[in-house]
């Protein structure tokens, strides 16, 4: 199963690879692959708004729509953020499917550090493809930690989600509003990341729910082993 990983300009190389580099330590069925050359994004796709304490911490849920289809070092707020909208991010990774020739079965994973509009740390497409993104940056703000760790757990854990679930509608009936410790805590409050990838989990329920739904055992374990990974730093 093979894993696009593509990153758009402003996310530097250096972090990128870092990234890169941390997923192909973990041997399984999914492969990692990327190109060097970055994306670019058109500036009329970006919006930039002041920083809003309450509006900067917290997930918001998409409209209905999409349902039917050591110590650490905390960094202080941004003065403004710069954002897109879903349709845009996706639309960059149909754009990649289209150019490169990517196949239905495999994933494109955007990782880029504009934020977007549900202010969500990584989502996937709502309608259908496997395209994802991952928000790559304030990680400084919100767990205090090497970046690489939480877009590499997001990156990871989107995949087994989005395998997972028909749709979004069908996610949200399980994600876990009140944090558990587990990959399917929704982290309402952002800074509540920090617990999840701490525990590196996954509830009883949710690994009821992946032994009902049949998934890939291999592919679990890889992902399994990359939260492990993730935790132990």
């Amino acid at each position: 199963m093979v894993v696009h990983l593509i990153r758009s300009e402003e996310y530097s190389a250096e972090n990128f690879w870092q990234v890169v580099d941390l997923l192909k330590k973990f041997p399984g069925p999914l492969q990692f692959r990327t190109r060097e050359q970055p994306i670019s994004v058109d500036e009329n796709e970006i919006q930039i708004e002041k920083f809003e304490k309450k509006k900067f911490e917290e997930q918001k849920d998409p409209p209905m729509v999409f349902s039917l289809i050591g110590k650490s070092s905390f960094a202080a707020a941004p003065e403004e953020i710069e954002w897109m909208s879903w349709n845009s991010i996706f639309s960059i990774c149909k754009k990649y499917r289209t150019k490169h020739d990517v196949g239905d079965d495999e994933f494109v994973v955007l990782l880029t550090e504009l934020s977007n509009q549900y202010n969500w740390f990584s989502a996937a497409n709502p309608n259908g493809s496997r395209d994802l993104f991952v928000h790559t940056k304030f990680w400084d703000y919100f767990t205090g930690s090497d970046q690489r760790y939480p877009v590499a757990y997001l990156t990871s854990t989107g995949i087994l989600k989005k395998l997972l679930f028909q749709d979004y509608s069908d996610l949200q009936k399980h994600w876990h509003e009140e944090p558990q410790g587990c990959m399917l805590d929704f982290c309402r409050q952002k800074k509540e990341i920090s617990f999840k990838m701490r525990t590196g989990d996954v509830c009883p329920d949710c690994l009821q729910l992946i032994q009902e739904r049949n998934l890939n055992h291999d592919v679990v374990a890889q992902i399994f082993e990359v939260m492990e990974g993730i935790r132990a730093q």
